[in-house]
C-alpha cells in the first residue's frame, strides 16, 4: 500500500474536524515537498474542492514526480443532453489549465450517481475521448458502496475505484468487493481512512455525539493495545492486501509528519472485523448533519 494525498484542505476548510481552516500557499509548497521526499506519488483532487487545483498548479514545479488524479465536474441536470457532457468535458479542460498540466494519472466520475442518470453514456463518451485524446491515463469513478458499481461499470470500463475504506467501514472488505474489483485489474484507492478526522477526533459534533459508542470501542481498542488510534487506522488499512494507494489528508506539515511517522510505526493489526461499525449515517459524510461546534465524546 502506498499513502497518496488528498487535497480538498488545499482548496477549503473541508473535514468535519479541521479547526484550522483552508491550507496557506506556502503550506501547500511545503507540504508538497514533504510528500516528494518521503516518497508519496499520488495526488487527489477535484473541480468542487474550491481552489485546491488552483492552489497545486501554483506550487507544482514543471518536474514534478506526482500522479495526479482530479475528478469531474457533476452534473446538475437529472437527464443528461450533448450539452451537459460537453460542459463536463470543458470542465476537465479548465481543471488542466489550472493544475498546469498537459495531462493527468486519473479522472474520477466525481456523482456516481451521474451514471445511472438518462443519456449518461454521452458523458462516458466524452471522457473517453479525453483518454483516447491522452489528456487522461485512467478513468474512474468515486463510490461510496458496492450498489453502485453495477450500473457505473455497465456503461464505464473503471480502471480506478476510489472507495471509502477504514478501521470503522469495514463494507467493502467483509462482502468481497475490494476482492473483485482488484482480480478484474482496477486501481483501488481507499479514501476516507480516518473517517473525515473522527477516527482520531477527541471531540465529535454535537450531532454526531450520540452515536459515539461505537468509535469509542475503536479508542479503548487502540489503548489496550498501546497503539495510537492514528497507527491503528493505518495499520489496519495498509493490511488490505487490495488497496494500492490509501489517501491521507492533512493542514499542515506537523499533520502529514505526523502521518508519516505512525505509518512507519503501524503495527501488525490481526482480525479487527469486531471494530466495524453498522451504522450508516456515522459512515457516510454526505449524511452528518451540519454543526458548527464539536462536543466532547
Amino acid at each position: 500500500m502506498r499513502l497518496g494525498l488528498g487535497t480538498a484542505q488545499f482548496g477549503s476548510d473541508y473535514g468535519v474536524t479541521n479547526a484550522v481552516g483552508k491550507v496557506q500557499p506556502t503550506e501547500v509548497a511545503r507540504m508538497l515537498q514533504l510528500a516528494a521526499g518521503r516518497g508519496i506519488k499520488v495526488i487527489d483532487t477535484a473541480a468542487a474542492y474550491g481552489e485546491s487545483e488552483s492552489a497545486l498548479g501554483r506550487a507544482l514545479g514543471p518536474d514534478h514526480p506526482f500522479s495526479l488524479v482530479t475528478k469531474c465536474q457533476p452534473v446538475a441536470a437529472q437527464r443528461i443532453g450533448v450539452a451537459d457532457a460537453l460542459q463536463v468535458r470543458d470542465a476537465f479542460l479548465r481543471s488542466l489549465e489550472r493544475l498546469g498540466q498537459s495531462s493527468v494519472h486519473g479522472l474520477l466520475v466525481h456523482q456516481a450517481a451521474d451514471l445511472r442518470k438518462p443519456g449518461a453514456e454521452l458523458l462516458v463518451e466524452q471522457l473517453v475521448a479525453l483518454k483516447k485524446q491522452g489528456l487522461v491515463h485512467r478513468l474512474g469513478a468515486s463510490l461510496y458502496g458496492a450498489q453502485e458499481i453495477p450500473a457505473v461499470t455497465a456503461l464505464l470500463k473503471l480502471d480506478i475505484a476510489q472507495v471509502p475504506v477504514s478501521v470503522a467501514d469495514q463494507r467493502l472488505v467483509a462482502d468481497g468487493t475490494l476482492r473483485r474489483l482488484r482480480a478484474e485489474g482496477v486501481e483501488i484507492h481507499a479514501r476516507s481512512i480516518f473517517l473525515q478526522g473522527l477516527l482520531l477526533a477527541d471531540e465529535l459534533p454535537p450531532a454526531l455525539a450520540g452515536r459515539a459508542r461505537p468509535l469509542q470501542r475503536i479508542t479503548a481498542h487502540a489503548r489496550n493495545a498501546g497503539v495510537t488510534r492514528l497507527a491503528l487506522a493505518l495499520g489496519f488499512v495498509g493490511a488490505v492486501p487490495e488497496i494500492d494507494v490509501a489517501l491521507v489528508g492533512a493542514t499542515s506539515c506537523t499533520e502529514l509528519e505526523q502521518i508519516l511517522r505512525a505509518l512507519d510505526d503501524s503495527p501488525a493489526t490481526g482480525d479487527l472485523s469486531h471494530l466495524a461499525v453498522h451504522d450508516e449515517e456515522l459512515l457516510n459524510p454526505s449524511r452528518w448533519p451540519k454543526t458548527a461546534a464539536p462536543s466532547r465524546v
